[in-house]
């Protein structure tokens, strides 16, 4: 999850974290070292498929959206129930108040 910003009044109730597609990657081992420090882990809820690109639903907690392009999708043998990893920065995150 992504951590509380130090020296920040405590979390606001309502407050919504949003986050890319094109900022989150997949993987199919827990990834290791790197910065990003957001690791969630699901299987695959459903790919949908947009032109050249894919949007992966992983049914993590909470949901993430991963946009990927084909060739990722088939290289990753992504499919519906397969688990997966997903990662992003916590700088990716965009904080939205109620």
């Amino acid at each position: 999850m992504v951590p509380w910003p130090e020296g920040a009044p405590s979390p606001i109730d309502g407050v919504l974290g949003v986050l890319r597609p094109a900022d989150v990657a997949i993987h199919l081992a827990k990834p290791e070292g790197g910065s990003a420090r957001n690791v969630f882990r699901g299987p695959v809820a459903a790919i949908t498929l947009e032109a050249d690109r894919a949007r992966v639903h992983v049914a993590t907690a909470p949901a993430v959206v991963a946009e990927v392009t084909l060739g990722s999708v088939s290289r990753l043998r992504l499919r519906e129930g397969e688990v997966v990893w997903v990662s992003f920065k916590a700088v990716e995150v965009r904080v939205v108040l109620p």
